[in-house]
């Protein structure tokens, strides 16, 4: 291992990806995670233990409350605000998850939510 990645990783508060989890667990983001089909899939990926998933969802406050229902292992799940009708808050998203993921490589993107039609005319 290169010398300065132990540097670069040190930091192992809670708006980061816990080190511990950095080298055996599969980083996973996933739009659209508070209902249906996207909230059945994390419910999936965090029981193997071998996932630490991102929710980029638009409403945070009943995300948390599905995570807490589902009893989803928030040591391996870490809630992001997202919202597609916004290119703002897309861009925003984006920011967070460098800022959030370090230097760790995402290794599954799973794009649930639904999509924004925008006229032109």
């Amino acid at each position: 291992m290169p010398a300065y990645f132990a540097i670069i990783c040190t930091d192992t508060s809670q708006h980061h990806i816990p080190l511990s989890y950095y080298y055996n667990i599969e980083l996973v983001v996933i739009t659209g995670c508070s209902s249906g089909l996207g909230r059945e899939t994390v419910k999936n990926l965090l029981s193997t233990d071998k996932y630490h998933v991102i929710g980029a969802v638009r409403d945070v406050d009943k995300m948390e409350a599905v995570a807490e229902v589902d009893g989803f292992n928030m040591d391996n799940f870490h809630i992001m605000e997202c919202e597609l009708n916004s290119f703002e808050s897309v861009h925003q998203f984006c920011e967070d998850l460098k800022e959030y993921q370090m230097t760790k490589p995402i290794d599954r993107l799973i794009c649930n939510a639904g999509g924004t039609y925008l006229s032109f005319q």
